[in-house]
């Protein structure tokens, strides 16, 4: 584990694959840490290291390959959200034993609004991209790991800090376990 915020150095060939989660930050903030990580993010998806970004990691994958992240002008996704699937992205591992509709756990404002340019399209909905894959990377929008308690949690949170979103639903669904199996 890596606490990449922290300013910890690392090397792009440490580890077999990466995770790049989630973070309380913005990809645009281009704060120091972030820019060192998507150098190694570079030199990492260079060398063929599986990663697999989640939301921030989602985004700063995108950025790093040459996509653009934006605040979403649709605003802030909180709560459960349905994804499509694109054809590509019904064929690939990630999502192959899922139905073109899933229903995920979401949490954020910024949202890559361009793909880098050798990335294929996975998902999407009316708040952007959700997915994309290049090469051996994957990038996801949602949160597969949160339960239904803890997007209840962040709901909340987000809601007590003054955030306004449109959906305040948070159902019970399993499909972002189902994209981790």
């Amino acid at each position: 584990v890596v606490e990449a915020y922290k300013g910890e150095a690392y090397d792009e060939r440490d580890g077999d694959a990466w995770i790049i989660t989630g973070s309380a930050d913005s990809v645009m903030d281009n704060k120091e840490w972030m820019l060192y990580m998507e150098n190694k993010i570079i030199k990492a998806h260079a060398l063929k290291k599986p990663i697999l970004g989640v939301c921030f990691g989602h985004q700063i994958l995108a950025k790093a390959l040459g996509g653009e992240v934006t605040r979403n002008p649709v605003g802030w996704e909180v709560g459960s959200h349905n994804v499509l699937l694109t054809l590509e992205g019904q064929k690939t591992d990630l999502f192959k034993k899922l139905p073109p509709t899933i229903c995920v756990y979401e949490t954020h404002q910024d949202t890559v609004s361009k793909l880098p340019p050798s990335s294929t399209l996975l998902a999407e909905n009316s708040n952007g991209v959700q997915s994309f894959v290049d090469d051996r990377s994957y990038g996801i929008q949602f949160h597969p790991e949160f339960s239904c308690d803890i997007m209840r949690a962040y709901s909340d949170l987000n809601r007590s800090q003054g955030i306004e979103f449109d959906a305040d639903q948070v159902i019970d669904t399993k499909d972002g376990k189902n994209v981790m199996k």
